[in-house]
């Protein structure tokens, strides 16, 4: 503890690692070409019939003008090995779902193939999985009436580019079966009532490692760049609307800037919505939306296990949703036994029997938490609001629509078939129809009645012809005042940068690490004789100004050192004896202090990771705490950060603690601590072991310095304690703690 080479080596270790968090950080801008001006493949949907007729007006009506909807789905995870959900649920939304929805658009955000390894073998991309997504759209007859090249849009996720080399590798399968076949789409939607982009960004590693090493996205120079110009063009043709989508989050993604510096952050100014999945049921059965300061963002849970689909409205520029679930006999759906891919794909049209709720979404007024950003470009201007507007797609026809507000109904006679009834069906409920638009309008004078600055709760059900409901709830205020989500802390979750928390974090918890291991017993035992000294100062002080004569003073002052002296010695006793005895041990010391010096720069993992490369170079592999190298290129991830700090907290803390107390412990309860700590070991030894060798094989795996040999160490080292232990204290069972 006292060697000046220890302190040395770690300012030079600390030292080292911030160089190479400043060369792998620049990383993300590795020379490559400038795509900024870059319009090329923008897909243009050109939907002008007439162009005279003005549509801009200033006031939501009963007119079947100014609205379209799309679709997302994400998270699909097909998988040859897995037998719940993800393709029965893809067949049932593809072939129950999508014709009564009949959207403008399609998008799959991500992982639309789960590429999981098995039998100790890595992630690798399956044929078998990519044809059953291909053959299903192919072979569906609602997706061959519609053109391949405009409806159905799909982007990679992290699953999407396991173990591919790079985007033009043979074992990019996205490439051929995908109905994007590019890295992104880029759509120009014109429309008699204005233009709207619809922008994909992928974030997916550039050199597609399997798992640990893919959680987080990136987003370097060059796709910034592309971004970018996506936007640009959509600010120079006046677009009222810019929809990105990616599988990431943004809290998941670390983005580079443009060539001509500008962040995500500027960007996002133009950004109406950012629509993503990744996180699964990240919270458990919560909702993930978040309102930043310039955009919107809405996460959406996976269509694997959840079977969840959203549908996105725009009426009138302004924007409303509703996530929904498959209405099939259980979530996830099983296979059968000897159910496949290939054979649920040959098999008909689900039919679980199941009278299916119509689907409602309120399209004006609109959600208070969807209004835009003050700060959003361009400015959309307010529009007086006559009607009540909905969306109500259904399988059968719709009978009777209600209105409440703040629990008061409104609507007065709510049957279709009168001729005087409130709602009324003013756009086309005809499935088959190419002018379907199942929209119902209400008149209302909700600008005189509501427009009281408060909010107030909107609620509109419909009943089919089988008399089954559906609903959809908003609240709305005619103040312009933008509401937060109503979903609780979950709000919060995306608002978090992990790009930026997880490496900050990561040096603190080191940091301090390393202060408790060797600074603190240091300092305690060269300030030991001072600190003495100042508590009899104190105590004579106290003496000195007491009444000597009073006996009740005399018990409370003994009482009172009695206490301090207690109370200090407990404190030494459990907390500060145990970390001396440990930094006195230089055969525990040592490799749990230079442990924590090689996790700052040496590698966590090495080898030919990516097992699909052609050549030795894009094969092999090397990670650090900050950042990945492959093919040669040096790349800034945050996956190293996010594993540390898991491991931080899951493992090393706990095995610290466990070997910190063996060491000083003298306790003779052989049987209790033996279990205990058998228990321990299993745990936070063998269990991490086995979990990252299911993805190596075993020879692999001990390459691996980060993930095997400190934890091989540990395991042995509380063996060793505990034979220690019970060999060299056989009576002092009852003294559980030295007296240095």
């Amino acid at each position: 503890m006292r060697k000046r080479w220890v302190l040395d080596l770690s300012i030079f270790c600390y030292a080292i690692s911030a160089c190479m968090f400043f060369i792998f950080k620049n990383g993300l801008n590795y020379k490559s070409k400038n795509y900024l001006g870059n319009y090329e493949n923008i897909i243009t949907v050109n939907e002008k019939t007439n162009t005279t007729k003005n549509y801009n007006a200033s006031i939501i009506d009963n007119k079947p003008t100014n609205i379209f909807y799309f679709v997302q789905i994400t998270d699909i995870h097909i998988s040859e090995v897995n037998k719940y959900g993800h393709f029965a649920h893809l067949k049932f939304f593809v072939e129950n779902v999508l014709p009564i929805i009949s959207p403008k658009f399609v998008f799959v955000t991500g992982d639309i193939v789960d590429a999981g390894g098995t039998n100790h073998m890595p992630a690798i991309q399956k044929e078998r999985e990519w044809k059953a997504y291909k053959s299903l759209l192919d072979q569906n007859e609602f997706l061959r009436t519609k053109d391949n090249k405009t409806f159905w849009f799909d982007l990679r996720g992290n699953h999407d580019s396991f173990n591919t080399p790079y985007f033009d590798h043979e074992r990019n399968l996205y490439k051929n079966y995908s109905r994007t076949q590019a890295e992104s789409f880029h759509i120009s939607y014109e429309t008699d009532f204005g233009s709207y982009t619809f922008n994909s960004l992928d974030a997916t590693p550039k050199h597609g490692p399997p798992s640990p090493y893919n959680l987080f996205g990136t987003v370097d120079k060059e796709r910034m760049d592309k971004l970018a110009s996506i936007y640009d063009f959509a600010k120079a043709n006046n677009h009222k609307h810019i929809f990105t989508f990616s599988h990431y989050p943004i809290t998941t993604a670390k983005f580079s800037k443009t060539s001509d510096g500008r962040s995500f952050n500027t960007l996002s100014k133009q950004t109406s919505l950012y629509l993503s999945g990744h996180l699964h049921d990240l919270l458990s059965n919560s909702t993930l939306y978040s309102q930043h300061k310039y955009l919107t963002e809405l996460e959406l849970k996976d269509l694997k296990l959840h079977g969840v689909y959203r549908i996105i409205a725009v009426d009138h520029d302004s924007i409303s949703f509703t996530d929904k679930m498959l209405e099939m006999n259980k979530i996830p759906y099983k296979f059968g036994e000897n159910e496949t891919l290939e054979t649920l794909l040959d098999k008909p049209k689900f039919d679980f029997g199941i009278k299916n709720k119509p689907v409602v979404l309120i399209t004006n007024p609109q959600d208070t938490s969807m209004k835009l950003s003050k700060h959003h470009y361009p400015i959309i201007e307010d529009k007086k609001l006559t009607h009540v507007r909905t969306l109500i797609f259904s399988e059968n026809p719709i009978n009777t629509i209600e209105l409440y507000i703040d629990n008061e109904k409104i609507s007065t006679i709510d049957a279709l078939n009168n001729p005087n009834s409130s709602f009324k069906l003013i756009g086309n409920n005809n499935v088959n129809s190419t002018e379907y638009l199942p929209l119902y309008a209400m008149e209302w004078k909700g600008n005189e009645s509501y427009n009281d600055g408060k909010i107030h709760v909107m609620v509109v059900k419909a009943y089919d012809s089988n008399n089954i409901e559906g609903e959809n709830s908003i609240h709305f205020s005619f103040s312009n005042k933008r509401e937060d989500f109503r979903i609780g802390i979950t709000k919060y979750a995306l608002r978090f940068y992990l790009p930026f928390l997880l490496p900050f974090t990561s040096f603190c918890l080191t940091l301090l690490f390393h202060v408790v291991l060797a600074i603190v017993p240091f300092l305690y035992i060269h300030n030991k004789h001072t600190e003495r000294n100042e508590f009899n100062y104190t105590q004579v002080d106290a003496t000195t100004s007491s009444d000597s004569n009073s006996s009740n003073d005399s018990n409370s002052y003994k009482s009172t050192v009695a206490s301090k002296k207690e109370k200090t010695n407990l404190f030494n006793r459990l907390i500060i004896k145990p970390l001396i005895s440990f930094a006195s041990n230089p055969y525990l010391f040592y490799p749990y202090y230079f442990f924590f010096l090689y996790s700052l720069i040496g590698p966590q993992i090495y080898g030919n990771l990516l097992t699909t490369g052609d050549t030795s170079k894009e094969k092999f592999v090397i990670a650090f705490l900050h950042g990945v190298i492959s093919d040669g290129q040096i790349i800034n991830v945050v996956d190293s950060y996010f594993y540390y700090f898991k491991d931080f907290w899951r493992i090393h803390i706990v095995l610290y603690l466990q070997i910190l107390y063996l060491n000083h412990c003298k306790s003779r309860q052989f049987y209790i601590s033996i279990i205990f700590h058998l228990i321990l070991i299993y745990f936070f030894c063998i269990k991490p072991l086995n979990r990252y060798s299911t993805i190596w094989n075993y020879f692999q795996f001990l390459r691996f310095p980060f993930y095997s040999w400190f934890t091989i160490w540990r395991g042995v080292m509380v063996i060793y304690l505990l034979i220690y232990n019970y060999i060299k204290y056989p009576f002092n069972y009852r003294k559980i703690f030295k007296n240095q």
